[in-house]
């Protein structure tokens, strides 16, 4: 094969590889590629001259000065995407990028605690790669409350144009691939996750999703993958949707990033299947000990995150737990132990049918009367009329395929909302007798709950010395939401809400109302994933879930 031949071409102001030189009518004149235009021309001969005898312009001399130096600096382990303006990483995010770049491939699990820049890490650690030619095309898996954030913050921060793929963004079916017509992607796990079946849908049907979301996905020729909030696709089994697709991308690609404030539920074989999406051996006989999870896991939590001078990042975090008396409202104590009572028996009927999700079911309903009157009674009224109707009680599961314990209170919330079926034995007059206490708590007035609250709003504008302080409030159930929404309407406390039904686009400005003018946000747990709210010091977890590692911090 004849060697390529490259000149200078000054009229262009780069090389250009000489394809040919022909004489025309006495005339040398040479064809040549012109790389940064990609495209022939043709030109006089002797407007072509050796590289190696052309002149440098400044511009140059000082362009290749600082290539020189930065491929010098990158080889002695120094940070290339820290000369970016606007970028300036943490101790903590620097020795993360640090160490990201020291390996081959990088599969590393991101886990420093809520508020600590995880996003701002992993494009850094994107960034460093593409500039080292190590990467290229890269697919960021996250909730779609998180998908604006790093939209922009890869934007503002890196340069970095990302496309969302999916509800919101390019639509998976629009006849062309998004997966491969675009090098950095951004889409929500259950924008792509696998169906097992979809009720009205024949199996070809299914196969058609799933080819066109999750095998065009895995099959796109990623060269990183990075999943957020990736505590999710742990799953409670290896057959849980969100799981079978971050193993399946994770094999896809040599760069596997997971990032997770949470990544231990406080179930082993849930952190034995996150670690094993970056080293398969988690998934056998490997002990689960400091010193086998340190060398894949990065964590640094807020008391000991400091600034380039050694200041710490973050107050000391003060939590309190606040137990409400019933006091006068008898009504509601009465509730709470008759829903006991009721839940008790669905439970054992559940038990004796071997309907398990089922039981999950009636269990939610002590979750929802220690929330709110309101979030119980909603419930009841739902279950109350669905009582007797026909069809398949729990029809929810069969379509989503997911465990209960992966599911938001919001979504079991809707799965009992949806519930049919026939009662058991005795719940049609246990049902009356605890929806009819639910009817009188809700006409008896505001929650001990509520009045606690507003006490204790009154004790934080004392303490802060400031009227407007700012509170967050989470709950799991929008009827607690709306609820709380309500009375802080009737007392002139501006508020704000963020809840899993909102689109990203509502949610940003509910965000920003809260940062201009509301003083109190109260937002679901579904809702309030991923939002920056960096100006709020004061948390208020109204619900307290089941397990603590979905406290919000």
């Amino acid at each position: 094969m004849p060697e390529r031949r490259w000149a200078w071409l000054a009229s262009a102001g780069e090389p250009v590889e000489v394809l040919s030189v022909t004489d025309l009518w006495g005339r040398e004149l040479a064809e040549v590629l012109v790389p940064s235009a990609q495209r022939r021309r043709r030109v006089a001969a002797h407007d072509i001259g050796e590289l190696a005898g052309r002149r440098w312009s400044e511009a140059e001399v000082a362009w290749r000065a600082a290539a020189t130096r930065a491929l010098a600096l990158s080889a002695e382990g120094e940070l290339l995407v820290a000369a970016r303006r606007g970028v300036t990483l943490l101790p903590h995010q620097a020795a993360t990028v640090q160490r990201a770049i020291a390996t081959d491939p990088v599969r590393l699990a991101i886990c420093d605690e809520v508020g600590l820049g995880k996003t701002i890490t992993a494009g850094a650690i994107f960034a460093e790669l593409k500039a080292r030619g190590r990467a290229r095309r890269v697919v960021v898996v996250a909730p779609k409350g998180v998908q604006l954030q790093w939209v922009a913050e890869m934007a503002d921060r890196f340069g970095e144009e990302f496309v969302r793929v999916g509800p919101e963004g390019v639509p998976v079916d629009s006849g062309a691939d998004p997966w491969r017509a675009f090098d950095r992607v951004v889409c929500s796990l259950d924008a792509v996750k696998p169906l097992r079946r979809r009720a009205g849908w024949s199996n070809e049907q299914v196969k058609e999703h799933n080819a066109a979301r999750f095998g065009a996905l895995v099959g796109a020729g990623w060269d990183m993958v990075v999943i957020d909030e990736a505590h999710h696709v742990a799953g409670s089994s290896e057959d849980v949707a969100r799981h079978r697709l971050a193993v399946e991308l994770a094999a896809a690609a040599p760069h596997v990033l997971l990032l997770s404030a949470t990544p231990h539920s406080g179930k082993s074989d849930a952190f034995r299947r996150f670690l094993g999406l970056l080293d398969d051996g988690f998934l056998g006989d490997r002990p689960l000990r400091r010193s086998t999870v340190a060398p894949h896991v990065a964590r640094i939590d807020k008391r000991r995150a400091v600034d380039h001078a050694g200041r710490a990042l973050f107050r000391p975090r003060e939590t309190s737990l606040r137990v409400v008396r019933y006091g006068e409202r008898t009504v509601e104590r009465e509730l709470y132990e008759a829903v006991t009572e009721y839940v008790r028996s669905g439970w054992d009927a559940a038990r004796r049918a071997e309907r398990a999700a089922a039981g999950f079911l009636v269990l939610l309903m002590q979750r929802l009367v220690a929330s709110s009157t309101a979030a119980v009674l909603a419930a009841l009224e739902r279950r109350s009329a669905a009582l007797g109707e026909r069809g398949a009680q729990l029809a929810f599961f069969a379509d989503r395929g997911e465990d209960w314990a992966e599911l938001t209170g919001e979504e079991q919330y809707q799965a009992l909302a949806a519930a049919r079926g026939p009662a058991w034995e005795t719940e049609r007059a246990e049902l009356a007798a605890v929806l009819s206490l639910a009817r009188q708590a809700a006409a008896g007035g505001v929650d001990a709950k509520a009045r606690a609250f507003f006490d204790l709003l009154g004790e934080l504008r004392r303490s802060e010395r400031d009227p407007d302080v700012k509170v967050l409030v989470f709950t799991e159930f929008v009827a607690t939401q709306d609820m709380l929404l309500e009375l802080l309407e009737e007392a002139g406390v501006p508020a704000a809400a963020i809840n899993g039904s909102m689109t990203l686009g509502e949610r940003v400005l509910a965000q920003e109302a809260f940062r201009r003018r509301a003083q109190v946000l109260v937002s679901t747990d579904a809702g309030g994933e991923g939002i920056n709210l960096q100006f709020a010091h004061v948390v208020v977890n109204w619900d307290l879930p089941w397990s603590p590692s979905v406290l919000c911090r």
